[in-house]
């Protein structure tokens, strides 16, 4: 198992653990309200896990969001005592410190591309003259995929998981994208040529947009 369907799986798993909990609360088996008063900050943990286990590189991002949220998840069980709002100035001044370094476009020239952002932004390019495919992800994020000088031989497949999030691709004018995507209170806008030309590089595009979306455009 890739670590990218790993993510999704445990995306998965605490969507639906927060759903179970949800509704025990609303049959009264316990008291929901209570208990996420108290453990919401196991939420930015987890999403700082995800994030580190997704893009082990890019590092800063989920420390922050981890070391957060253990301080934050202390504080709410009482073992720590300190002011949230006096932290918020200079965790926004580290934000942008990291954004500048972290967030800007990478090129690559592999058959392969991938990219992913949990309550991020994330942008990739390509420039492969044999494109074979890749992947994207986002939670609560955004992710940008600029295929526009790269090259199909003959066939590519991109898979990409959107949970309330988005994804923008770039494909060249002479790529047809064929869309089979599952989508589940989301959508894929195709704006990419759809004909069946035989002789056209095409992009296969599969994988799942819940509550998130996918947007495709010709460069």
């Amino acid at each position: 198992m890739n670590t990218h369907s790993l993510v999704r799986i445990l995306s998965g798993l605490a969507v639906i653990t927060l759903g179970m909990l949800a509704l025990l609360g609303g049959l009264n088996v316990i008291d929901f309200g209570q208990l996420f008063d108290t453990y919401w900050p196991l939420a930015l943990i987890l999403f700082g896990l995800l994030t580190l286990l997704s893009s082990p590189r890019d590092w800063a991002w989920p420390g922050i969001l981890i070391i957060a949220g253990v301080a934050l998840q202390l504080r709410e069980l009482s073992v720590l005592d300190f002011n949230i709002w006096a932290l918020i100035w200079p965790t926004i001044i580290i934000a942008i410190g990291l954004s500048i370094m972290l967030n800007g476009s990478r090129t690559r020239y592999s058959k392969h591309t991938s990219a992913s952002a949990i309550m991020s932004g994330h942008t990739i390019k390509s420039q492969s003259d044999d494109y074979r495919g890749g992947r994207a992800s986002t939670v609560m994020g955004g992710v940008k995929v600029d295929l526009s000088e790269a090259k199909i031989t003959k066939e590519a497949t991109f898979d990409v998981f959107a949970f309330m999030g988005g994804i923008e691709m770039i494909v060249p004018e002479n790529w047809v994208v064929e869309n089979r995507v599952m989508a589940i209170m989301g959508g894929v806008e195709n704006k990419a040529l759809t004909a069946k030309d035989k002789n056209a590089p095409r992009l296969i595009l599969t994988g799942q947009a819940i509550m998130g979306g996918v947007d495709i455009k010709r460069s």
